[in-house]
């Protein structure tokens, strides 16, 4: 999705994007008033596309700097990762010692590190 959304925003391929259809604008439409989001497609607007993007960027960089961690990471400790819902602003990943280890709900989901 996201070399999907460059090319199309960036190189304008698949059709681009134009900055006009990123107006949000209020219209009266048959007598009605109407207020007009940007679309990604029928069913998905910009903000939907731009939130996924986000999250997807920050659990990238949670990941990578996790993943250095471990390098540096005290004897005794381990960095455990356990699912957290989408768009959750609590980490997944938990340092954790082996006892508070057998202790952690869900902890069958879980990858250690």
């Amino acid at each position: 999705m996201i070399i999907d959304a460059r090319d199309r925003l960036v190189h304008f391929l698949d059709g681009g994007a134009s900055f006009e259809a990123m107006l949000v604008i209020k219209m009266t439409k048959d007598g009605k008033e109407v207020v007009h989001v940007p679309l990604w497609d029928e069913n998905t607007t910009m903000r939907d596309v731009m939130e996924v993007t986000f999250h997807n960027l920050l659990k990238m960089v949670e990941d990578f700097t996790a993943g250095f961690l471990t390098l540096r990471i005290r004897e005794g400790l381990n960095l455990v990762h356990i699912p957290v819902k989408t768009f959750s602003v609590e980490s997944p990943w938990k340092a954790v010692t082996p006892e508070q280890m057998s202790r952690i709900k869900g902890i069958e989901a879980a990858v250690m590190y």
